[in-house]
């Protein structure tokens, strides 16, 4: 036990709260933005869209320059010919209709809402539209 003590060279050696600013995504809330870019990829339940803003707000950390951004995922649906397809009534086929076209890709520079979203576990608080 002495011998531990001994390697302690710092007094008062504690955890605390860091003093930087935590991330509060109600301040985004109602920020009207662009569409920036729109994903396409494959997960465990199929393809889907990412759908991307733009940068509510911009900041800069380790000399890097970041930005905050909202962004939705909208299922797809592969079909046994291979083929990606959306159903009529989807989730997906009701934004594009919201927006007035006809393909995800048209979605860039269409201006959406943010809003804030909880995750499923309740431990994260996000932005989407």
């Amino acid at each position: 036990m002495d011998e531990q003590n001994n390697l302690t060279k710092f007094e008062n050696v504690r955890c605390i709260e860091p003093e930087t600013k935590k991330f509060d995504p109600s301040e985004y809330e109602g920020e009207k933005v662009k569409i920036a870019k729109v994903e396409e990829d494959e997960g465990n339940f199929g393809p889907y869209v990412r759908v991307i803003t733009e940068p509510v707000h911009e900041y800069e950390h380790d000399g890097v320059k970041k930005g905050i951004t909202g962004s939705r995922f909208l299922g797809l649906s592969r079909q046994d010919d291979g083929s990606v397809v959306w159903f009529t009534g989807s989730k997906m086929d009701l934004f594009l209709k919201k927006h007035k076209v006809e393909h995800y890709n048209d979605l860039i520079g269409k201006t959406v809402v943010i809003r804030t979203e909880v995750s499923k576990d309740g431990e994260k608080e996000f932005l989407t539209f």
